[in-house]
Parts: C-alpha cells; sequence; structure tokens
C-alpha cells in the first residue's frame, strides 16, 4: 500500500531550503518586515501603524472617504486588526475615525496633522531603508516588482 503523503514527506526530507521559492520569500519577507522595524520605531510607530497611516494618507488624497473596511482591503488586512490599530493610532493623536455619512455602521478614517508631522520622518526613513534594501537588485528591481505584482494577481485563489 503506498501512502502519497508518506511519499511527499520523504522527497521533503532531501530538499534544498535555498531552492524553495516560498521558503525564501518568506526569510525575505521577514528580513524586510525587521528592516522597516527598526527604522519606525524611533518615532513611534509599529510597522503596522506605519502602514495603515501611510495607506489612509495614500488614499485620502483623492478627497474621497476612506474606511477601515477599504484599508483592510487595499492593504490585503484583517478588518479587525484595522480597526485595533485605528483605535490604536486615534489614541495617539495620529488619526480621527469619523462616521461615514454615506454608511453609519462604517467608519472613515483621517490622518491628523500630528499624523502628518510623524509620518513624514517614517516615510523619508523607510524610503532610504528601501533603497538600501533593494540596491542588490539594481536593474533587476523593475523585473522583482513584476514578479510580485503577478504573485498578487493570484489572489488567494485555491491551487
Amino acid at each position: 500500500m503506498n501512502d502519497d503523503s508518506t511519499t511527499t514527506d520523504d522527497a521533503l526530507l532531501g530538499l534544498d531550503l535555498h531552492r524553495v521559492s516560498g521558503f525564501l520569500l518568506f526569510r525575505t519577507a521577514a528580513q524586510w518586515e525587521r528592516t522597516i522595524d527598526q527604522v519606525v520605531m524611533p518615532v513611534g510607530l509599529t510597522r503596522t501603524q506605519f502602514f495603515v497611516l501611510s495607506l489612509v494618507q495614500f488614499l485620502g488624497q483623492d478627497g474621497q472617504s476612506v474606511t477601515q473596511s477599504r484599508i483592510a482591503s487595499d492593504g490585503g488586512l484583517d478588518p479587525m486588526m484595522v480597526s485595533q490599530v485605528a483605535r490604536r493610532l486615534e489614541s495617539k493623536g495620529w488619526l480621527v475615525r469619523v462616521v461615514d455619512p454615506a454608511d453609519r455602521r462604517a467608519r472613515c478614517l483621517q490622518v491628523t496633522t500630528a499624523g502628518r508631522e510623524v509620518l513624514l520622518p517614517a516615510r523619508r526613513a523607510v524610503m532610504q531603508a528601501a533603497e538600501r534594501f533593494f540596491a542588490t537588485l539594481g536593474e533587476g528591481e523593475r523585473t522583482f516588482q513584476q514578479l510580485l505584482l503577478a504573485l498578487l494577481a493570484t489572489g488567494d485563489r485555491p491551487s
């Protein structure tokens, strides 16, 4: 009797992890996250707070309402986590949550003046860190971006 799971498990034992795309992506993402943590911590932000605050500011540039659900959707984040982060940013005075006039159950997010003041040095630090982090790719960075976009386009489709 041949058990497919045993065959698969046996094949994994001899695997070179440095040839497994998922493993490499996980390690690279973890390294990038540590880099972001290091550069935003001095201004009092976490990586997730920086990401949410940046998204609110970016998406709010067009004058349209930026709801928590839109931040979750566009950012690929858990809606409950966005709510918790927004609450924390609001308690720091960096964000305000107001009732969406189009949907009384929804909350619109807006970056405050104090939020913009903390976001500016954080964004500069992240951009400098990104230049250093991705410099190794050289001319290949554009191709790397296209490959990441291709992976993101697959979404959460089951295989």
